[in-house]
């Protein structure tokens, strides 16, 4: 069999030879990219400061049992206070604790 006469192929898209529809240069590119919609978020004052909060908590590395009690005492120190008192090398329990008695210091001490 004779394989120099063999059929030469063209392109469906631009009839040129040596390459396909799907190799093409001349093919058509989908854009794939997505449009996106920006809305704008409105976020209540106090949860603005819950999320100040957090932040500071994070860069503090207080721990989330303490940052609870902090936060459900009603925040009586500020959290670099908080640090100050976990790098005493106190127990969690007395962080707690701390935070617990120390809007009360004066009856105490």
């Amino acid at each position: 069999m004779d394989h120099s006469s063999k059929k030469k192929t063209t392109c469906s898209i631009c009839s040129e030879s040596g390459h396909n529809k799907t190799t093409c240069p001349h093919k058509l590119i989908k854009d794939t990219r997505e449009t996106y919609i920006e809305e704008e978020i409105i976020i209540e004052p106090r949860k603005e400061q819950l999320i100040r909060d957090l932040v500071d908590r994070e860069s503090y590395d207080i721990q989330i049992p303490i940052f609870k009690v902090w936060l459900s005492n009603k925040r009586p120190c500020k959290l670099k206070e908080v640090r100050y008192v976990a790098d005493k090398g106190l127990q969690i329990d007395s962080v707690k604790l701390y935070l617990e008695l120390v809007n009360d210091i004066n009856e105490f001490y």
